[in-house]
């Protein structure tokens, strides 16, 4: 008996029964049909993930653009008001 082992090379040892129908599998048109949808969910599963996060980053960014905006307008005012002579 020719039986393949694990490592993908080909044996002349028997094997026994058991240990045949453990390392067994049965690859169907169906069962390859069925891994592919699988695949091609996850896939856009993936895309939609990544444009809600991309969408979510570039919100946050741009509200820490905004804050530190603020942040150096109020610092310029401060500024302005404790040295109202020295603008430019």
């Amino acid at each position: 008996m020719l039986a393949f082992t694990l490592n993908g090379m080909l044996t002349a040892k028997p094997l026994d029964n058991v240990c045949i129908e453990s390392l067994s599998l049965d690859i169907t048109e169906e069962s390859l049909r069925r891994a592919t949808r699988g695949a091609t969910n996850l896939e856009k599963k993936i895309t939609e993930v990544k444009a809600t996060d991309a969408e979510k980053l570039t919100s946050e960014y741009q509200k820490l653009v905004e804050g530190l905006q603020e942040v150096d307008d109020g610092r310029q005012e401060d500024s302005f008001m404790a040295n109202p002579g020295n603008s430019g």
